[in-house]
């Protein structure tokens, strides 16, 4: 809590944290400290203790320093010259790189899906590329968005910044306090900068972009909404592009449950299988029941593949574990046989997973019907989303890059809203 502008401990922690979880994602390739081993054990230590100092919400008080009310134009302007920057540098970053002639498979498999399904053919067939053959792996709305950028002829890797930008500029608009706005913009805009100048890479191989842009869509509007339709559209958006949320799911419903009764949660419920049937059950998986299977059959084949390493090559790592990112580099260095050291890893990353949605549904459960018997913040909701996905992403079989990013968007509302009173954000 800012209050009389002075930080107190756990403000200090809280910020200390932060730089060092923006460290070890983004900037461990540049300027390297310590090793990949230790950084990952240094970034997953820094979440949790970022976690553990925004757990509550406690910007009661009002900082002295935040006066004066920005105007929308102002807004407009700034929002409008920091999406512009963005866009224009990462046009800059993947010029030398066309969507055909990536590092990797991401943006052409996804190019073949959406003109697949443009043409009207199944797009959930297998894939031919030059040395192998790849069945789908991606649910609908990680690729049936860029059926947008393909009529418009819009490259992939920008349309999914502009997405971002998009859900951006909505998040910028809830601060009404001319300091607080400025401190947002150039804490958002300076964390998609960092990104691209360190991580290029990433940027022009993959959109993850636009699965940021949903997680921090979803967040708005658990914040700034009561309305559920609007919640569960949006968190639909988040299950069918990745299906890592999904064990969290659960979580969601009883927080709707609890704030407003058996009825609406039913009712949300119903209303998340019918967004399923429209754009996964019915067009595909009516067509061939078996592609969700089909494709994680393939994810755990990909997963011993790059677990793999040369034999003639002595200390060899396997490139994406020994990035610094992600628990998984432990299991692969402490057990004998690959398939045995990858099976313990699945078998810790789900039970970390359930404990984690456990633990926070008990505490909602306890908190309600026992303790203090109040109503459950959206902040919380969020927070209990972050850390599903901490322990989710940081015990991931392969640790990509990218996916990282998703957690972070939830960080930086985290961030936001402990560091600027609640009394500068609009209601």
């Amino acid at each position: 809590m800012l209050t009389k502008n002075l930080l107190n401990l756990r403000d200090i922690f809280s910020f200390i944290s932060f730089l060092l979880i923006i460290y070890s994602v983004h900037l461990l390739n540049i300027y390297k400290i310590w090793g990949p081993n230790e950084n990952a054990v240094i970034g997953l230590l820094a979440c949790l203790v970022f976690l553990a100092c925004s757990f509550k919400n406690n910007n009661q008080g009002t900082n002295t320093l935040f006066k004066g009310t920005i105007t929308y134009y102002e807004k407009l302007l700034i929002v409008a010259l920091g999406s512009a920057f963005c866009i224009i540098s990462l046009h800059n970053i993947i010029a030398p790189y066309p969507m055909d002639k990536t590092n990797s498979d991401v943006i052409p498999q996804m190019n073949i899906l959406v003109n697949r399904f443009l043409s009207g053919v199944f797009p959930y067939t297998p894939i031919d590329f030059k040395t192998y053959t790849l069945f789908p792996t991606y649910l609908p709305i990680q690729w049936l968005p860029f059926c947008i950028a393909e009529l418009f002829g819009i490259d992939y890797r920008i349309f999914a910044l502009i997405v971002l930008l998009i859900a951006v500029a909505v998040y910028l608009n809830i601060f009404k306090n001319r300091a607080a706005f400025y401190i947002a913009s150039v804490f958002v805009f300076g964390l998609i900068i960092i990104g691209m100048l360190y991580n290029k890479d990433d940027y022009f191989n993959c959109v993850e972009n636009i699965i940021a842009a949903f997680y921090l869509a979803f967040a708005l509007s658990l914040l700034h909404s009561k309305n559920i339709w609007l919640q569960i559209l949006l968190l639909s958006f988040c299950l069918f592009s990745r299906y890592s949320i999904v064990l969290w799911i659960p979580l969601y419903f009883i927080y709707i449950f609890i704030n407003q009764g058996l009825i609406q949660s039913i009712k949300g419920l119903g209303f998340l299988l019918l967004i399923f049937l429209s754009v996964y059950g019915i067009p595909f998986l009516s067509q061939d029941p078996s592609i969700f299977l089909k494709a994680y059959a393939y994810h755990t084949g990909a997963a011993i593949g790059e677990w793999k390493v040369d034999n003639s090559c002595n200390n060899c790592k396997p490139y994406h574990l020994n990035r610094g990112l992600g628990m998984a580099i432990f299991f692969y260095d402490n057990q004998n046989n690959l398939a045995y050291r990858l099976s313990i890893l699945q078998k810790v990353h789900l039970l970390l997973s359930l404990l984690s949605v456990g633990g926070t549904a008990l505490y909602l459960i306890v908190n309600k019907y026992i303790i203090n018997k109040k109503n459950i913040s959206a902040h919380f909701m969020i927070w209990s989303l972050a850390l599903y996905l901490t322990i989710f992403y940081h015990f991931i079989q392969i640790p990509y890059h990218y996916l990282f990013s998703v957690p972070i968007v939830l960080y930086m509302v985290l961030f936001q809203s402990y560091f600027i009173p609640d009394k500068l954000v609009k209601k």
